[in-house]
Parts: C-alpha cells; sequence; structure tokens
C-alpha cells in the first residue's frame, strides 16, 4: 500500500493515478516545514499548525483572508463579555470512528492549561473556566474580556478526551480530512483522505510533504517533477517557474515580519566587548534604526523581499497607515551613538535562527559603516527559542513573528507586555521591555470589543513601540508558490499550505 502511494505521490501533479476501477489524484509537495512532533500544541509555530490543520481542526477556522468561519462549532454566542458557548456539528467523529462531544474539546483546552511545557498553551491561559453543556454544546468563562478570542482559539487543535502525551506524539487521531500514513522529522509526512470526514471531499486523495525542504531543494524537486507543488522564497523558484509551461505561481507577501529585538534591561552583558549594554540607551537603537537603509538591506538579499516598517503587516487589524517610515541617514546614526558615548562604536554578537542567516549578513553590513561591528551566532530553531524562553539570553536578536489571528494582538501581547504567564503576556519578550502605559493599552484593547473603538488603542501601541524601539522591523520575505496549472490554490494571508484547500481544476 505505502509504495503504490509512493509511486502515485511522485509524478507530476495533477496526473490521475488508478486504483481499481478509481481515479484518484496524488499529489507531492515541498514545504520548507518542519514538524518536531505529532502532539498538536507541543509548538506554537507556522509549520506545526499547517501540517496538523491536515489531521487536526479547532472550533472555528479563518478562510484565506482571515476571515473567522465555524469549523467544528457550526455556531456561538457570547451572552455576556466573559462567557462564550459553542454549538458543535452533529456527525464528526476521529479517525479511528469516535464521534466527537463536548467533553474531547473540554478536554483538549484542559490539557492545554495543564502541561506548562505546551507552547500553544499561552491560546488558552485566559480561559478560566471550560465545561461540557451536553453533548454538543461547550461553556467557556475567560478571565476577562477578550476582543480576539476567536482568533485565539482557532490554534487550538481539538484532540480525543483521555488521549496522553505518548500517544499524541506517536500517532495522529484527529477529525481531519486526512488521516496520517507515516511521518519522518525531517523528511516527509504521507496522507490520505479520510473516508469519514464530515466536510467536503478533498481534491486530493493522498499527498506526500516533503518536509524542511530549502528553497534550493524545493526547486530541484519542481525541475526534476518529483513534486508538483512547492514553496521556493528565492528568485530561482521565479525563474524556474517562468521557464517552464504547465506552471502556475503565486507570489505573496509573507505573514512573517523579520525584526530585531534588543535586551533593555540589563546593565552588563557579555555579548558586548566590555560588557556595558549599549542598547540600554534609546539612542542606540535609534541610531541603528535609521542607520540601516531598509530598501538595500532587501536588496542584498538572496530572496525576494520589502523594506518592513513597522511590527505587523498593513493587512493586520491594528497596523497604522499613518506612522511614518524612518529616514536612513548614516550621519544621523553616528550623531546618535556618540551622543549616547559610543563615538567609536562597538562590538557586540548577534543571535539569529540559522534560517534567517542572510537577512543577518546584510544587517551586519549594513551597520559596520555605523562603526557597529557584529559578531554573528548561529543557532537552529530548536537552540534559539531554548535559548530564548529565559531573558536575557542575547543582548541582539534576529527572528521573525506574524500575526495568523489577523489582530496585532497576537504580536502585542506577547512581545510588548511585562511578563505576565498568568494571563498570557509577554511570552516573547526576549529583551525585557517594560512600559506600564503599554502594558495599560494592551490590556484595554483586549476588553474592547468594538473595533472602531479598539483599532486606534492598537495604532497608539504602534506608534509607542516605534518610539521605544524595543524591537525594530527591518523586511518581509515573500513567499512564492509554484505548482501545476492542473491545480487551483488561493495563497492565504497567514501563508498557510493546508492540503485540503488545493483543488483540480
Amino acid at each position: 500500500m505505502r509504495t503504490r502511494l509512493l509511486l502515485a505521490a511522485t509524478v507530476a501533479a495533477g496526473l490521475w493515478s488508478c486504483t481499481g476501477h478509481v481515479r484518484e489524484r496524488a499529489l507531492t509537495l515541498s514545504l520548507p516545514y518542519d514538524l518536531a512532533t505529532l502532539n498538536p500544541g507541543a509548538r506554537d509555530r507556522l509549520s506545526d499548525f499547517a501540517l496538523l490543520s491536515n489531521l487536526y481542526e479547532p472550533l472555528v477556522t479563518t478562510d484565506a483572508s482571515l476571515k473567522v468561519l465555524p469549523c467544528l462549532a457550526e455556531r456561538w454566542e457570547n451572552p455576556d463579555l466573559t462567557t462564550w458557548i459553542f454549538h458543535l456539528r452533529k456527525g464528526v467523529s476521529f479517525h479511528d470512528g469516535t464521534p466527537l462531544t463536548a467533553e474531547d474539546v473540554v478536554y483538549s483546552l484542559q490539557r492545554l492549561r495543564a502541561d506548562e511545557s505546551l507552547e500553544a498553551r499561552r491560546h488558552v491561559s485566559t480561559i478560566d473556566d471550560a465545561r461540557a453543556d451536553g453533548e454538543r454544546r461547550v461553556v467557556i468563562h475567560t478571565r476577562t474580556p477578550l476582543a480576539d478570542f476567536l482568533n485565539r482559539i482557532r490554534f487550538i487543535h481539538v484532540c480525543r478526551r483521555g488521549a496522553t502525551k505518548e500517544e499524541l506524539e506517536r500517532k495522529a487521531n484527529g477529525t481531519g480530512p486526512y488521516e496520517l500514513v507515516s511521518f519522518r522529522r525531517g523528511e516527509e509526512m504521507v496522507l490520505r483522505r479520510s473516508s469519514g470526514y464530515w466536510g467536503p471531499r478533498p481534491a486530493i486523495d493522498h499527498a506526500v510533504i516533503r518536509l524542511d525542504r530549502t528553497a534550493d531543494q524545493a526547486v530541484a524537486d519542481l525541475e526534476s517533477g518529483g513534486s508538483g507543488f512547492v514553496q521556493a522564497n528565492s528568485f530561482a523558484a521565479i525563474r524556474a517557474a517562468r521557464g517552464r509551461p504547465g506552471l502556475t505561481m503565486a507570489e505573496v507577501p509573507s505573514i512573517t515580519v523579520k525584526l530585531l529585538f534588543f535586551d533593555v534591561a540589563s546593565e552588563r552583558t557579555p555579548f558586548v566587548r566590555g560588557e556595558r549594554n549599549p542598547f540600554r540607551d534609546r539612542r542606540v537603537r535609534e541610531a541603528i534604526d535609521v542607520g540601516v537603509d531598509r530598501d538595500r538591506l532587501a536588496r542584498r538579499l538572496s530572496v525576494p523581499a520589502v523594506p518592513a516598517f513597522q511590527l505587523v503587516q498593513p493587512f493586520i487589524f491594528g497596523y497604522d497607515p499613518d506612522l511614518a517610515a524612518p529616514v536612513p541617514s548614516v550621519e544621523r546614526a553616528r550623531s546618535l551613538l556618540a551622543e549616547a558615548g559610543w563615538k567609536d562604536g562597538f562590538e557586540a554578537t548577534l543571535h539569529t535562527r540559522r534560517l534567517l542567516a542572510d537577512g543577518a549578513v546584510a544587517l551586519r553590513e549594513e551597520l559596520a559603516p555605523l562603526g557597529i561591528r557584529l559578531n554573528l551566532e548561529l543557532l537552529s530553531e530548536e537552540a534559539f527559542f531554548a535559548a530564548t524562553r529565559e531573558r536575557p539570553e542575547f543582548v541582539m536578536g534576529l527572528t521573525r513573528f506574524g500575526c495568523p489571528t489577523g489582530d496585532a494582538a497576537n504580536f502585542l501581547d506577547a512581545a510588548l507586555h511585562t511578563p505576565d504567564p498568568a494571563h498570557g503576556y509577554g511570552s516573547v519578550n526576549n529583551g525585557g521591555y517594560a512600559n506600564p502605559e503599554v502594558d495599560g493599552l494592551i490590556e484595554q484593547a483586549a476588553r474592547e470589543l468594538t473595533p472602531s473603538l479598539r483599532r486606534p488603542l492598537l495604532e497608539r501601541i504602534m506608534r509607542i513601540a516605534s518610539r521605544d524601539l524595543a524591537w525594530i522591523p527591518l523586511y518581509v520575505d515573500r513567499d512564492v508558490y509554484v505548482f501545476d496549472a492542473g491545480l487551483a490554490w488561493r495563497p492565504r494571508l497567514d501563508n498557510y499550505v493546508i492540503v485540503s484547500e488545493i483543488e483540480a481544476r
């Protein structure tokens, strides 16, 4: 069975394979996603959520434009500011045939609340209580009103009640459109369509997802005919798509902004020669903000990219369209450094994720004329996130962050609020930034349910953030997708590739 699947799936996408008298469509995809474990919620990252969304489902989902839609919950109501009632669909079963009930949803929420090792726990940290009210009603109470509550619980995949951590890591048993045939970390996932799925039948019957593929590997897969759908953020992918008939290309901005963050709390650091921490001085951070020519930095990259001047993308709720971009000026940057007592610049270590090495090299070249000499420390994903769990590990870091909820609070709550694990705040506040005004505005925005009143609060936070510069946005990649012309697919604003959304023309 496995051999037949692989043979069918490695032909060019868009071709039919035959099993008896049934014609089935198979597809191989090459994606940059990695997956450490099958356990839903173990990691709160784009790749994990996108891959596991083929197998598991949440109460609510979003379409390609990030509009909230029903999923396992066919409808919901919000009778007061802190109560949410979800009504589950009839006829939904897990892959092992067990019917979905409200108890499964409650268990899925409670297991995240109880296990501090699960990164997706931050999405349920504001839940005060969850209970089943019959077979198909779930009642959830939050500690405070939450304007983006539906956006948050979209990232909670529902698993069968009683499933242990060991079981979830070993096998997948969700309600999603696909069942798992096999999984080899760092290599591939093999999926088959679930015959008992409650929703529309996916166009792709069998899928092989090649995992953790670099842009060069994905382009090679495409050119050899080994994959019929690839994500390869590179100029090479664009050239490959334009040079071959029968292919379709889609190019959209990545949802993740590439950002610098700084240790703004520690007086001394081993990552600056002389150990005095220059980044505690806002003038030094402003020098970097104006000293980097973002247009030139983007041109230095080996991937398609555009400059970024704000913490979130323009299509995210809370983006401030009136916030002016900094005017690049080496002279102004040098003057600021001199005022801060660093006339001759300084030497510092920049830590970053290995996948952002290209951006780190370009940044080092941009800062050299200011007298800021960067030593680059490139880390694996696991090492980087392990090091940032406890502050301070770095004096200066380059990372990326997106808001797949479609709401700026996704970033602001996690990165700018003073750490407060009990309420889900500050989970990635790696630099120790603390501003009581910002904390108050973030909490006020969470309680404001009227969008027209909430938006100005988020925009005000954006303006303060651009003044304080604990985080400095630099650039945004453009995601490049190339796929067989026999397929129809619309890129999502959150940059997820979910196999069930790929259709046949």
